[in-house]
């Protein structure tokens, strides 16, 4: 700011409230603010005002924004991994649509157990290409305690699918048939645990 005088006029809404706020340099140097009682003036401080040697105009000077508060840390997002039976159903869902092959047990075709056995196999579990050995494996359970991604086993060994819930497995049915989700045709089944 150079050594003139710096007037701000701001105005009001309505034609008498009109405020005027003087700042002058120099010996006379006073800030002029008007009230209800009239306009009293203080005597300004030297060191308010910093000179600006690279403007001869007039400019208004805004008063000092408050510092920002420092941003809040953001929260760790902790993604859980998936347990071992969401494994073995997101596994399965993957080869909705293989068609049935007697004696299959990679994509290019299933049958039962050999779906089954593939399928654990990512979850590092081994089990035998036979839905009557696939009856032995791990521990039995009721129907209460059962969660998806167990083993279902038939008839005593005749069929296995991989248990959803009281009404639906993902199986290999039949020969003409695809994996994906089957109804639970009969209630003489096993659960088993691995």
């Amino acid at each position: 700011m150079s050594k003139q005088d710096l007037i701000e006029t701001t105005t009001k809404e309505g034609p008498k409230s009109r405020k005027k706020i003087g700042l002058m340099s120099g010996a006379a140097a006073a800030l002029v603010i008007p009230g209800l009682l009239g306009a009293f003036a203080l005597p300004a401080q030297a060191d308010t005002v910093p000179a600006d040697t690279t403007s001869s105009t007039s400019a208004t000077v805004a008063p000092a924004a408050a510092p920002k508060p420092a941003p809040a840390p953001a929260k760790k997002v902790v993604k859980k991994r998936p347990t071992r039976m969401q494994v073995v159903v997101s596994t399965a869902k993957h080869y909705f649509g293989v068609r049935y092959r007697f004696g299959g047990a990679t994509p290019a075709g299933f049958d039962c157990s050999g779906l089954t056995k593939y399928v654990y196999a990512h979850i590092g579990v081994r089990l035998a290409h036979s839905a009557r050995a696939q009856l032995h494996a791990g521990h039995g359970v009721s129907k209460r305690a059962a969660r998806p991604g167990d083993l279902i086993v038939f008839n005593g060994g005749k069929h296995v699918g991989i248990w959803i819930n009281s009404h639906t497995m993902i199986d290999a049915p039949k020969p003409g048939s695809r994996v994906g989700f089957h109804r639970i045709y009969t209630s003489a089944y096993s659960i088993r645990q691995l």
